[in-house]
């Protein structure tokens, strides 16, 4: 799967980033898409988005583009 293969990605062995720089570069990274899916999670009801699970749908296409 893309997205797992972009969260393996190699880090830096800095202590103080070893474990978080994998998380901060994704956050950093799909942070206009989260934007941008977010407006359609609005649109479909504040309730829904809380399962979260339907907006992945939209990542993976987001890769192919």
């Amino acid at each position: 799967m893309l997205i797992k293969q972009v969260m393996a990605r190699p880090v830096p062995t800095h202590p103080k980033w070893k474990y978080s720089l994998n998380r901060e570069s994704m956050i950093l990274f799909f942070h206009k898409k989260i934007l941008y899916g977010a407006n359609v999670v609005y649109a479909e009801g504040w309730q829904q988005s809380k399962k979260e699970w339907h907006i992945l749908p939209y990542f993976q296409q987001s890769f192919t583009e």
